[in-house]
Order: C-alpha cells, then sequence, then structure tokens
C-alpha cells in the first residue's frame, strides 16, 4: 500500500514552475581513487644510441655520406672548427641545407659524437637546442656560429669556448658496417638498365675539365633509355655521386672509383 504521505496531489503538482534547491543541497561527486604510482616519478626509457643514430641517418636523407665521413674523421678526435671547415670542403659545391653546426650538433645527440670540451667550466651541453629526434627528424636551431647561445651555454661572454669532438664506439660501429663496394655492385646491378647513360656520363665527366649540367642535360634528354619512364640528368648525377664515382668541383669529374668502374666488366659489355 502506497504511503499518502509521499504521495503528491496531481493538482498540486506544476510543470512550469522552476525547481529549487534548499540551502543543504550539495551535488554529489563519486570519489576518484589516486593511483598507487601517481606520485611516482616519470621516467623515459632511453632509447639506444645505436637506434638514435640510424635515425638520424634516415631523418637527414641525402646526408647519409656527409654524416659518415664526419664519425671517420673524428676517429681520433678534432677540433670543432676544423670539423666544421671539413664539413664545408666535403659538401663543397653540392647541396647540403644543415649548417655544419647543426650536422655535428645532430649526431652528438644520436650518440655519434662525443663533445669534450677544454675547459669542462667553460662550456656545457644543453638540454634543448638542434637535435634529432628519435623518430629521425632532425630540428635545425643551432647557432650559426661557434660559442652562440643556443647548443652550448658559455660561462661567461667573451671567446668562444675550445672544444672537440670524438667518435663514439656507437658511432663508428655504424660506419665500419657500410659497404661501399657492396653498394656500387647492387647500384649497377639493380640500374643494369640504364648502364649505357652511365657509360656516356662517366666518359664525358672524365674528359678535361669535366662535365657541366648542361653538358649531362644533353647526353640524357634525348636517350631512348630515358623517354620512358621519363629520366633527367639528375637522376644519373645523384646515382653516380652516390658511389663516389663522380664529385663536383666547378663541374662533374670522374674520380677515381669511377674510373674503375668505367673500366671494369658491368659497363663492358654496354661498347
Amino acid at each position: 500500500m502506497t504511503d499518502p504521505i509521499n504521495v503528491m496531489p496531481r493538482d498540486a503538482f506544476d510543470p512550469t514552475a522552476e525547481m529549487g534547491f534548499d540551502e543543504g543541497y550539495g551535488e554529489y561527486v563519486p570519489p576518484i581513487e589516486k593511483p598507487a604510482d601517481y606520485d611516482a616519478p616519470v621516467v623515459k626509457e632511453e632509447v639506444p644510441a645505436a637506434e638514435r643514430i640510424a635515425a638520424t641517418f634516415a631523418g637527414m636523407p641525402g646526408n647519409e655520406k656527409l654524416l659518415a665521413h664526419v664519425i671517420d674523421f673524428c676517429r681520433e678526435g678534432r677540433a670543432s672548427e676544423d670539423v666544421h671547415e671539413e664539413i664545408r670542403r666535403f659538401v663543397g659545391g653540392g647541396t647540403c641545407t644543415y649548417a655544419p653546426e647543426v650536422v655535428c650538433a645532430n649526431l652528438a645527440r644520436a650518440g655519434a659524437l662525443d663533445i669534450v670540451a677544454e675547459d669542462a667550466d667553460e662550456l656545457s651541453c644543453a638540454d634543448d637546442g638542434a637535435a634529432a629526434a628519435a623518430d629521425g627528424s632532425a630540428v635545425a636551431d643551432e647557432p650559426q656560429a661557434e660559442g652562440a647561445q643556443g647548443a652550448f651555454e658559455l660561462g661567461k661572454v667573451g671567446a668562444p669556448p675550445l672544444f672537440s669532438y670524438a667518435a663514439t664506439a656507437e658511432g663508428l660501429e655504424v660506419v665500419d658496417a657500410r659497404d661501399p663496394e657492396g653498394d656500387r655492385l647492387r647500384f649497377l646491378e639493380e640500374g643494369e638498365r640504364y648502364l649505357p647513360v652511365y657509360r656516356l656520363v662517366l666518359e664525358e665527366c672524365a674528359r678535361s675539365g669535366g662535365a657541366t649540367k648542361k653538358v649531362i642535360d644533353g647526353l640524357v634528354d634525348h636517350h631512348p633509355l630515358c623517354k620512358e619512364p621519363r629520366r633527367y640528368s639528375g637522376f644519373f648525377v645523384k646515382g653516380l655521386e652516390g658511389i663516389d664515382a663522380i664529385s663536383f668541383d666547378g663541374a662533374w669529374q670522374i674520380t677515381e672509383v669511377g674510373r674503375g668502374i668505367l673500366a671494369g666488366p658491368a659497363l663492358a659489355k654496354t661498347n
């Protein structure tokens, strides 16, 4: 039986009336239990140097040879200014979108290079600045001159600090594992269709003074092998440069590696 005390008469309910609450009303909020490890410090798992180095190489496509050369150049430790100058020399007339300081900083962040300060109290490596992220992306916000604020923090204003780069064991493992001879053989095997074009380009680069882009364009643009699929001179120049067969010095010049390929069995059958 329904308690008549708790039943509101039908004629007493007004659907248009505002709903009110007395002063003692409070909205109920269920308690949220704090996880047991809520106050525990967050520990960021360290990515192994080998993975960071691989990510840096992948994140700077087209610069793999440069990165390997810098690591190899620093086997015995090199003054920073010498390393930066070597990068400029190695790039020469080629294209590199990264300043020497950024190249070195990315390798140092990846664990391929160690930074050795002449005066440890004067130089400290900052946690922020240019770095190669774990996914390989390179952030080019390094200073454009030694000692500038950013990658390194100076203890005092004045002459830039003296420091050196030294290749790490992990960095040298990457360099020593490279197989340039094998890369060249694979390049020639995979590019067998275009061997006649590669031969023409190498022969032109072997001439006195080398070959300009315009000259190489003339060899490639009307060659029947380059019609379908369409291939331009940059495809062949980049491929030959990638295996150290040619280098740029005001014009494209054949190297000793290139001369060996030109005289080798792979191109002999293109006669």
